[in-house]
């Protein structure tokens, strides 16, 4: 870059060259200025003060894109667990039944990029049955598994990852998880040694001896490092014994000639007698040659005996260019993949190795994406798969590139037998992997089952075989072997652009109150538009039409039959359900035919005419509530008559009559043989309750007054007692319990004083949520808030011990329990569908997180309001059943689905839901070409999507492809139409109302839409696109389109465009009629000229570099550039001229190379810097509050990770000044949009009440704003928030506190392999006592240095780590091993943040108010 020096910075102990950007030189000389002058300059004007304002970032999701998958126990031997390893980040997923992953944890605190990965510790061994001929005792599979850990749980999991970190860090990892779920990631670190060049630093090669003797990390050139390690047991007695001890005993660095292709540890045999015998192999590039190098030596010596055995040894001429080593377990022999053949590789450690050649299988040799790329398709990952200890050969899966697949064995006989697969449905890289299903003695019966991230569409879980209780002896060999999907893993990368809009809502009348975050994501065939959602997965199984009018759903009988089907057995799952559509009543039996692996659903309505139902359930009219009584029996209300029902054969059993009286509400419930009904009787509300006796007849019942109608009656039963719930129209709750056939009031709240928008708290539903000892009543109310009641029950009577209230939309709560799970709840506001769950601590907060509908065959699925809901509960069956499934009616559909943690094991109970974590749902619009642009035309209702796309110009031979150019307007109705289509093409996508088609290699750079109204008030809507045309290197020219959507038919119709000689980067709209353009260099300003139906040219201004984003907000453009930053410029017109004056308004004060910003005016928000007292030690002011002042802040976001807060001041007597810098983010990644939108949902908003009403769910204190979205081309998403100085001052306090105590937590530090060589590091010694200085971790010392506007970031992620620790508290990270003035400066700052929500609070109660608020500043945003 221009404008730079080079200067020597102190990095981790070592001095290293960094650049420097010289206008930071001299903002930092800025910014020593006396404070004396800065304080008369803020005297004599006043408009000139600076906002310190700060900026919290946090991560809402983290970047999907997986390096490595590797299958390791992690966290305990009974655990089975998988970690996908990113850039920044590691995930760990614990294996589920059938092959289905479930997210645990994730650890993202690296302080570098992931190099290389591998996996230290014990192989596990494959048990087998020895049961011949027996029968597979299926409640035993699955004993030993288990998802959490015990108390004697071991001090290492068997398997630890190791990683190598771009900050010369070679790093072990593992894990340990508690009975709650809460998994706690542990690590040790060693230093590596640093290299002469970035070829020579090492990390990028890493290999790990199978059997835990050494370990190798290598660069690509000069030389490796050998660590000799201890015994995976050994370790872990010395962990046990309570040392702080690592796995390495020794360590060498042996030079090496030659760039380093592969490197891998080879196998000395399974002779017991060469266990010390540690091989390592090197594949070579050397001088225009590949090459093979081998050292090996004896573990019970030092490192210094090893040698070369076999050093720069030529490979083949055919093997040139092998993709992969893969090293053997049998023997010290290693196969070479190349293109089309494996070669095997005999004998190395002679020095002069065998090679015996075998060609890969035809059907897999040829390229399944010719047309992707140049170069035939390369082999990028391999993987063993576990088999009998009997069979005699190596078993591996290899993938391609381009997604072939293939199977190869390797005998005693030395011949590789390689077998086509099939094809995976996407290109992979090196994310690939076989899972173990199952750690049971019959986990090799299972299927093979296999997975790859994706690297521009989504990955996959794959399975070859069969499940055990599946198998199909009468299928064909190469059937059962085919691989067929299990579930599909989320990708969203790469990103090319970011939109936040709020998408309407086709299927009611109520939408959504917030926006949506769609990412452009994927390449080619994959390309979409993802809708970036959070919560719990339930993939659609089933689903059936014609439920318009649906009001309730009720589930009365489930099981399972076996039935003849083509002269076999057939195990066929099944449940009757009711479904009231007014007037009448619908009797549903949906069955689910097992037939080996494939299942299907039937679907058949029974009639009154049925023997099933004639006799016992009422059809002709409508049903007010139904279950499932004693197992036995089916209770069934509706108005005129009740029902007692015997569940086998659906005859009566007894009934009860409302002839007098007309019913107004019911409940019926599966652990309360009661019914109750509200009924009215001329003038009189009564509440009825009659007995079910264990016969099923109805048996005595009580009545009681009420004083007016009833809007919800519930029956529920907490900590074993049943109680009685009615809801009423003045908003009264009134609660009764059931004793000798009596109704006894025990409980009685009003709310009917309090109103929200005219809407009352009136109830709705209330279901009860119990967990372990603790029980909360949950009440939906009509105006859309969810009630929390916190209950104690044990003693006599029913006390409410709190209440809290949580807005969930607009519209009436509906709650049903699950009946999987007595603490979970689902809760359906308008067109949302949650999950709540009850309270894990001391707190009142429901933990509430949304449930996404999903199809397998329909990505871009939306789900519609759910009417009705319920589930089948679990059963004891030893056999796979519905236990689980999910019956609702979204919008006109009934949808059958499974949440996915609810997907286990026949005979495997162990509740998943308590550790279930929410995780990323993407809603995927499918484009079939590659977005690179996206924008939401509100006034058209689509989505305008910029797409390219290679195309087969030609055939083979002399064929030629070339780029395409498109805009797709996207329906996202659900309604039918007629798609335009282009002459020779076939469209597939239904999604695609429209395409125009560009030039051949045209790139869009900006769409607007733009809306003009003619004198009659026709309204026209346009569509402007600002595009470049490549037409060689380094020139590229632009045009300016103006399209139309014309008819009925949605077909877009080009009504003019203007050619440039430069590309058109950026346009916006300037009021009504003016458009602002970006023409390389040239901020050009137009304005449409009604009369003469013409866009006339009203000025230009020259831009120091090539713009890359514009946006207008008047009278100021403001302007991001490639080099030379930010500018903005102010538009005038005097009264008596057409042309535009613009004038440069102000710059940035640093030079930064942006890629994109967005600038707000925020008004009367932000409160003015006040002078600190020059003996302030908290950097606090000792006068009055600042007042507000109005402030313009205009975000950038550059190339280097920099996420920064320029200050616009808000006046208009200064000219080309440059803006002060408030605050500055360093991100691990570059941030390429920024948009703002309203995302959070209701439920994520604080409450500072209980009425409900809209103005209790305010901003957090200290917020200022809080709807800025960013994201960067890897799919990480974060969002910014801007605080006020006293909030900036609290969490970066926490913050230096959190970082401090890390960094000399031991754990954190780097170990020392030699300690008699090993020099103390001056940065890690302890001074003085040992206790954190105030003056350590002051934020307002810190903001007095060059880097204040760094220093005014806080990183929410460090925050949110801390926190969700379960033994994290703020009153031990404040006052433990901190002297008294930290606790005294706490305090101080808690005071400043009390004064802005006036609140005041003394002793302990600071740190639980405190410690509350950071909970509702740090809530997640989805």
């Amino acid at each position: 870059m221009a404008h730079q020096i080079q200067q020597q910075v102190l990095v981790d102990g070592e001095w290293v060259s960094r650049p420097v950007d010289v206008y930071q030189l001299m903002a930092r000389a800025q910014q020593q200025t006396d404070a004396r002058t800065r304080e008369s300059v803020a005297d004599q004007d006043p408009e000139f003060e600076i906002p310190l304002v700060g900026i919290l970032s946090k991560t809402v999701f983290d970047s999907p894109f997986v390096q490595f998958i590797l299958p390791a126990n992690i966290r305990h031997k009974n655990q089975n667990d998988v970690v996908f390893v990113g850039e920044y980040s590691v995930h760990l997923k614990e294996v589920c039944a059938y092959g289905h992953l479930r997210h645990v944890a994730t650890k993202a605190d690296f302080k570098g990029r992931i190099l290389a990965a591998g996996v230290f510790g014990e192989t596990r061994k494959a048990e087998a049955n020895t049961e011949h001929g027996t029968l597979f005792k299926r409640t035993a599979v699955h004993a030993k598994r288990r998802s959490t850990m015990d108390d004697e749980a071991d001090a290492l999991p068997p398997k630890v990852v190791v990683l190598t970190l771009d900050t010369r860090t070679l790093m072990f990892l593992w894990a340990e998880s508690n009975r709650t779920g809460n998994t706690r990631f542990r690590q040790k670190t060693i230093r590596l040694p640093s290299g002469n060049s970035r070829y020579e630093r090492l990390g990028s090669h890493l290999a790990v001896d199978p059997k835990c003797r050494a370990i190798a990390v290598a660069a690509h050139e000069g030389g490796f490092m050998l660590y000799k390690t201890k015994s995976i047991d050994k370790w872990r007695e010395e962990v046990r014994s309570g040392g702080d001890a690592v796995p390495v005993e020794d360590e060498r660095f042996i030079p090496a000639e030659g760039c380093i292709m592969h490197m891998e540890f080879l196998s000395p045999g399974l002779d017991k007698a060469d266990d010390h015998h540690v091989i390592l192999m090197f594949i070579l590039a050397h001088r225009g040659k590949t090459k093979m190098t081998c050292f090996d030596w004896d573990t019970r010596h030092d490192l210094s005996t090893a040698t070369v055995r076999a050093e720069r040894v030529s490979v083949d001429l055919d093997d040139q260019v092998p993709s992969l080593l893969i090293p053997l377990y049998r023997s010290p022999d290693f196969l070479l993949v190349c293109d089309r053949h494996i070669s095997l590789y005999r004998s190395i450690l002679s020095g002069v190795p065998t090679r015996i050649p075998c060609p890969i299988d035809n059907v897999v040799a040829p390229a399944l994406r010719p047309g992707e790329a140049k170069t035939y398709p390369r082999w990028v990952q391999w993987d063993r798969v576990s088999r009998h200890s009997t069979f005699a050969k190596e078993a591996f899966y290899l993938v391609r590139e381009d997604g072939g697949l293939l199977y190869a064995e390797l005998g005693d006989a030395k011949k590789i037998e390689t077998s086509h697969v099939g094809e995976w449905p996407h290109p992979i890289d090196k994310g690939f992997a076989s899972l173990s299903v199952d750690i049971s003695e019959l986990a090799l019966s299972n299927p093979d089952v296999l997975i790859a991230a994706g690297t521009t569409s989504d990955g996959q879980v794959t399975k070859v075989g069969s499940w055990i209780t599946e198998y199909q002896y009468q299928a064909a060999y190469s059937t059962l072997l085919s691989p067929s999907p299990i579930e599909s893993i989320p990708n969203w990368a790469p990103v090319a652009d970011l939109a936040v809009t709020r998408l309407p809502e086709f299927h009611t009348e109520h939408g959504r109150e917030r926006d949506s975050i769609l990412v452009a994501n994927g390449r080619g065939s994959h390309g979409a538009i993802s809708e970036l959602r959070k919560g719990f997965h339930a993939l659609v199984d089933g689903d059936a039409g014609g439920m318009e009018g649906c009001t309730g759903l009720w589930i009365i009988d489930y099981g399972t039959e076996e039935r003849a089907m083509d002269g076999s057995m057939e195990r066929e799952n099944f449940t009757i359900f009711l479904i009231t559509i007014p007037p009448e009543t619908m009797v549903l039996r949906a069955s689910r035919i097992e037939a080996g692996e494939n299942s299907s659903w039937q679907m058949m309505q029974i009639h009154q005419s049925d023997e099933l139902v004639h006799d016992g359930l009422i059809l002709d009219e409508e049903t007010v509530s139904a279950c499932c009584l004693l197992d036995r029996y089916v209770v069934q209300i509706t108005r005129k008559e009740a029902r007692s029902i015997l569940r086998s054969d659906m005859s009566v059993v007894d009934s009860h009559s409302f002839d007098s009286t007309f019913l107004l509400v019911g409940a019926t419930s599966s652990q309360i043989p009661v019914i109750a009904t509200v009924a009215r009787d001329h003038a009189h509300i009564a509440l009825q309750v009659v007995e079910v006796l264990e016969s099923g007849a109805f048996g005595k019942d009580a009545r009681y007054e009420l004083a007016s109608d009833p809007t919800c009656l519930e029956l529920l039963a907490i900590e074993g007692v049943p109680y009685i719930f009615v809801g009423l129209m003045d908003g009264s709750l009134l609660v009764f319990t059931i004793r000798e056939a009596k109704l006894s009031l025990v409980y009685k709240e009003n709310l009917g004083g309090v109103s929200t928008n005219g809407l009352r708290m009136v109830f709705e539903s209330v279901v009860c949520l119990s967990f372990e000892e603790s029980s909360t009543i949950v009440c939906g109310m009509r105006n859309g808030v969810l009630l929390n009641l916190r209950v104690d029950v044990s003693h006599a009577g029913f006390k409410v011990l709190s209440k809290y209230t949580t807005r969930m939309g607009t519209t009436a709560v509906q709650l049903t329990r699950s009946a999987t799970d007595m603490s979970v709840a689902f809760a359906a506001c308008g067109t949302d569908l949650c999950r709540i769950c009850h309270p894990r601590n001391e707190s009142a907060v429901l933990a509430i997180d949304s449930i996404w509908f999903t199809k397998a065959t329909e990505p871009g699925y939306q789900q519609a309001s759910v009417t009705a809901i319920d589930q089948i509960p679990n059963t004891k069956s030893a056999s796979k059943d519905l236990s689980g499934f999910i019956f609702a009616v979204s919008g006109s559909r009934l949808l059958i689905s499974q949440l996915d943690y609810d997907i286990r094991w026949a005979s495997h109970n162990i509740p998943l839901s308590n550790m279930a974590h929410s995780k990323t749902v993407p809603r995927k619009l499918t484009t079939n070409a590659t977005p690179t642009k996206v924008v939401y035309l509100e006034g058209l209702r689509k989505m305008a999507v910029a797409t390219t796309a290679t195309h087969e110009e030609r055939a083979p031979p002399n064929g030629y492809r070339s780029v395409r150019s498109r805009i797709q307007l996207l329906q996202l109705d659900d309604e039918e139409q007629e798609i335009k289509q282009e002459e020779g093409e076939v469209s597939r996508n239904k999604l695609i109302a429209s395409n125009f088609s560009l030039k051949n290699y045209e790139r869009v750079y900006s769409i607007a839409e733009w809306k003009i109204s003619t004198p009659s008030g026709r309204a026209y809507h346009f569509i402007i696109v600002g595009t470049g045309i490549m037409q060689g290197p380094g020139r590229e020219t632009g045009r300016r389109l103006m399209l139309q959507l014309q008819g009925s038919d949605g077909s877009v119709k080009l009504m003019k465009h203007h050619n440039y000689e430069h590309p058109v980067r950026s346009i916006a709209l300037y009021g009504a009629k003016g458009l602002a353009m970006i023409v390389g260099k040239t901020l050009i300003m137009e304005e449409y000229d009604a009369k003469n139906l013409k866009w006339q040219n009203r000025g230009s201004k020259e831009l120091p570099s090539p713009g890359v984003h514009m946006t207008v907000s008047k009278p100021y453009i403001y302007v991001s550039t490639v080099q030379c930053s930010h500018v903005c410029y102010k538009f005038s017109r005097p009264s008596d001229e057409d042309q535009f004056a613009i004038e440069r308004f102000f710059t940035d004060d640093r030079q930064r190379e942006l890629t994109w910003h967005i600038n707000w005016r925020l008004g009367d928000m932000i409160p003015a810097s006040v002078p600190d007292s020059p003996d302030s030690v908290t950097g606090k002011s000792k006068g009055p509050l600042p007042p507000k002042m109005p402030a313009n802040i205009v975000l950038l976001a550059d190339k280097s990770g920099n996420v920064a807060g320029l200050f616009h001041p808000d006046t208009d007597d200064i000219k080309a000044v440059a803006g002060k810098t408030l605050f500055e983010a360093c991100l691990p990644r570059s941030v390429i949009r920024l948009r703002n939108g309203s995302i959070r949902p209701p439920w994520r908003r604080v409450s500072h009440g209980i009425s409900g009403d809209p103005d209790d769910f305010n901003l957090v204190t200290g917020i200022i704003n809080d709807d800025t979205i960013g994201v960067c081309s890897d799919g990480t998403v974060y969002s910014f928030t801007i605080l006020t100085p006293p909030t900036l001052k609290m969490l970066r306090f926490i913050q230096n506190l959190i970082e401090i105590k890390q960094n000399r937590d031991p754990e954190f530090q780097y170990s020392i392999i030699r300690h008699e060589n090993a020099r103390p590091d001056p940065d890690m010694m302890d001074e003085g006592d040992g206790l954190i200085k105030a003056w350590d971790v002051d934020p307002s010392v810190r903001e007095k240095e060059h880097a204040a506007p760094r220093m005014r970031h806080v990183d929410g992620d460090v925050l949110m780590r801390f926190f969700n620790q379960e033994q994290a508290r703020l009153k031990t990270l404040v006052t433990e091993n901190t002297e008294q003035r930290v606790d005294d400066l706490f305090k101080e700052l808690a005071e400043g943040v009390l004064a802005e929500e006036g609140s005041l609070y003394g002793g302990e109660g600071v740190y639980n108010r405190i410690a509350e608020w950071m909970g509702e500043v740090l809530m997640p945003l989805l």
